[in-house]
């Protein structure tokens, strides 16, 4: 038998299972960590469930306010030229006959790109931001756009998405961006556990109920 061999087969060996412990090791910290990143939201949900997203993110399901949401940690590196970003994305299950979509920044290539680009571009409100732009595809978009003129988007300065659709009421916000050091050396999205703090878990609900109050008052008068 040759003794070189064997050995050098031994380094190898021993070289890969180290790897895969390390590996392993990263893994199992990581999924410990995202594990409870969401867990603000559990004392204001309605029948909570906890589950996993297919981002490898705690998934919160349940009720809010008597409508059905669904809230996610979503990790984005689709920006080359900065940081890895994380989405906190909220979905009511509250449907529209109307369309439209209200993005801050718009650059394109994040991960929702594909609804920014949908319909047409709208006149926004004057007291809007001049980097808020918004998008529809009919008529009844207007009028959906016109009932939520008076959003103050000052007043949630983590917002970066509103869609409205048949589907449903979609709410992004901007949680984190991501760790520099492990983006440099691995170019990893790699996020703090307190990504999501207190302060934007208040902001976001109450961004999503003050869109709720505001629709409902248009349902009304209609």
């Amino acid at each position: 038998m040759n003794v070189t061999l064997v050995i050098k087969t031994a380094i190898v060996v021993a070289a890969a299972l180290g790897l895969g412990h390390i590996y392993l090791s990263y893994y199992r910290r990581d999924r410990s960590r995202t594990q409870h990143m969401l867990d603000g939201f559990l004392p204001l949900l309605g029948y909570p469930q906890v589950g996993r997203s297919p981002w490898g993110y705690e998934r919160l399901q349940g009720t809010l306010d008597g409508d059905r949401v669904r809230i996610d940690l979503i990790p984005d590196s689709l920006i080359t030229r900065t940081l890895p970003t994380l989405w906190l994305e909220v979905c009511l299950s509250r449907p529209h006959d109307a369309f439209l979509c209200v993005i801050t920044l718009c650059n394109g290539m994040e991960y929702f790109a594909d609804e920014v680009d949908e319909g047409t571009l709208l006149n926004t409100p004057d007291r809007w931001p001049e980097e808020v732009r918004a998008r529809g595809k009919s008529p009844a978009s207007l009028a959906l756009l016109r009932s939520i003129s008076g959003l103050d988007i000052a007043a949630y300065p983590h917002l970066k998405l509103l869609v409205f659709s048949e589907t449903g009421l979609k709410v992004v916000m901007r949680a984190a961006r991501g760790d520099v050091s492990q983006y440099r050396v691995l170019r990893s999205a790699t996020f703090a556990e307190d990504s999501v703090k207190p302060e934007l878990v208040d902001e976001t609900v109450r961004l999503v109920r003050h869109l709720e109050r505001t629709l409902d008052r248009g349902e009304e008068i209609a």
